[in-house]
């Protein structure tokens, strides 16, 4: 098992999720439901991978957290690059990619 629910908590054992695969890119849905107000998303991305098209989300805020080497992030109009230990939080409505 790899997924596990307790009193409406989520526990996600190692291996666990849906994993979704694009060229450069592993996606794996750690915590999504359909008319949840959270979800976890975990990103690995190759190097030189294009970026999204920088997009709005309506609904949802949007958190980043980099775990290993270096990622760009535009919010709004600024640019940052966000080393391992950066977290960046995405107000709904705010333009932005990364």
């Amino acid at each position: 098992m790899t997924m596990a629910a307790y009193d409406g908590s989520i526990a996600l054992l190692p291996g666990g999720g849906k994993t979704v695969l694009w060229p450069g890119r592993q996606v794996t849905f750690v915590h999504r439901y359909s008319g949840s107000a959270y979800s976890m998303i975990e990103w690995a991305v190759a190097p030189g991978v294009p970026s999204p098209p920088l997009h709005i989300h309506r609904m949802t805020d949007e958190s980043f957290y980099v775990l290993d080497g270096t990622f760009g992030f535009q919010v709004g109009e600024r640019t940052v690059d966000g080393a391992s230990g950066a977290f960046f939080f995405v107000p709904r409505g705010t333009k932005h990619t990364f």
